[in-house]
């Protein structure tokens, strides 16, 4: 199966350089740049065989998959919550700078006191993806998510665990990844 990722496009709290997490309303929608970027990316996906869409339900990732969803008329367009953004409890709306951010990819490490481990959120990404490879396992498509998304997919088709996405690529707003996942 042949994943295309792409991060949401910026949000005034990604300006900010705020922990986003699970933060809604206006801060976690997309801004004039973000909406930009999302233009960019499905001007870039035009041309792409996308058996299906499949986006994080949140605010800024459903307005980036929308914009690309309209060069890809027909084809499903499913909303996921596994692939939310990782939950980063009371770190959401601080600034990086403000919390441990380098050590949220630390084995068993529960940011914000309430938030996943790397080992929830890479089993809930994993899970997901299992399902979608026996209902696609010679397709391409394609999810809309977040940061966190990346870089687990890439820990994924490198065939390690959630200790590895510490050491994988951050994904850039409305940065588009491909993935091969041959099994899991």
């Amino acid at each position: 199966m042949r994943i295309i990722c792409i991060r949401h496009g910026e949000t005034p709290g990604n300006a900010k350089g705020l922990v986003m997490g699970n933060i809604s309303g206006r801060l976690g929608m997309l801004d004039h740049h973000g909406i930009k970027q999302s233009e960019e990316a499905a001007k870039e996906l035009r041309t792409a065989k996308i058996d299906a869409i499949y986006s994080s339900p949140m605010e800024r990732a459903v307005e980036t998959a929308k914009i690309i969803a309209r060069h890809h008329m027909g084809i499903p367009f499913i909303l996921a919550d596994e692939l939310k953004e990782r939950d980063f409890g009371d770190w959401d709306g601080k600034r990086e700078s403000d919390v441990p951010w380098n050590d949220r990819w630390n084995s068993g490490y529960r940011p914000g006191n309430t938030g996943e481990t790397p080992e929830e959120y890479y089993g809930r990404v994993k899970g997901f993806l299992k399902a979608l490879f026996e209902k696609y396992p010679d397709g391409e498509v394609l999810l809309v998510g977040h940061a966190s998304l990346g870089r687990v997919l890439g820990a994924i088709q490198a065939k390690r665990g959630p200790e590895a996405a510490k050491e994988m690529h951050h994904q850039e707003n409305a940065e588009i990844e491909y993935y091969t996942i041959d099994s899991i």
